[in-house]
């Protein structure tokens, strides 16, 4: 015979599950980007276990998605008041704070995210997009340098490596960095364009001509179309 404390703990497990359930199904509606009705799903999960972080997370992601990114925000919030060692909680923070043009507090939260999780290679590749865009070219590529060394195979972080190595006027560096991203991925228009031209070679690069200086500046131009403020992080 249950008693009523077991029928409670029961109904307990019965509602934590349908709010899994729900989690899932609002995970498989952003994966079809279908991004209000994921939202409708884990508000329906919320509504039975207001205390799952990853529940919140989840409704923090499909609002980034629809670009409601103070909610998305709020969210994030409401996500590390639950759990608040959640290192993908901390890393879509900084996107959605990225989105609001709230730069510094995106870099303290990617910094908080790499507290709980060293490794996490997209952190560090937004801490330098973002500091990169605040005109800290040194401290990103210093975080772009961490990201490599997690992540030698990303071509997209050797390419945003050659746009702050540019805007120092490291024209060479930023050269080889492009390089490497191409070598890395042949088919990544962004960084072939962002060298400029086929034949630009380093021995070219030591002697600017005023044509070669109208291609650095298009090298600049075009490389920061690669820059991202970051995507939201999918459980």
């Amino acid at each position: 015979m249950i008693d009523d404390s077991q029928k409670r703990e029961s109904d307990a497990a019965s509602f934590s599950q349908t709010a899994q359930e729900l989690l899932q199904r609002g995970k498989d509606l952003v994966k079809d980007k279908r991004f209000e009705e994921a939202l409708a799903a884990y508000e329906q999960a919320l509504l039975l276990d207001l205390q799952d972080a990853r529940i919140h997370e989840a409704k923090g992601i499909a609002l980034g998605e629809l670009q409601r990114h103070e909610e998305a925000l709020a969210a994030f919030n409401q996500a590390l008041r639950y759990d608040p060692s959640l290192s993908t909680t901390y890393y879509n923070k900084g996107v959605a704070l990225g989105h609001l043009e709230r730069y510094e507090e995106a870099v303290a939260a990617y910094e908080q995210a790499l507290q709980f999780d060293p490794n996490d290679t997209a952190s560090y590749q937004n801490k330098g997009d973002v500091l990169a865009d605040r005109g800290k070219y040194e401290e990103a590529l210093l975080a772009y340098e961490q990201a490599l060394q997690l992540d030698p195979g990303k071509a997209m972080i050797y390419n945003n490596k050659g746009v702050a190595l540019a805007d120092l006027g490291k024209y060479e560096e930023a050269l080889v960095a492009y390089e490497q991203a191409l070598q890395l991925d042949p088919n990544q228009a962004l960084a072939f364009t962002a060298k400029g031209q086929p034949w630009l070679t380093l021995k070219e690069m030591k002697r600017p001509s005023r044509l070669l200086k109208r291609l650095l500046v298009w090298t600049l131009i075009m490389s920061k179309l690669s820059q991202t403020r970051g995507c939201f992080l999918r459980n």
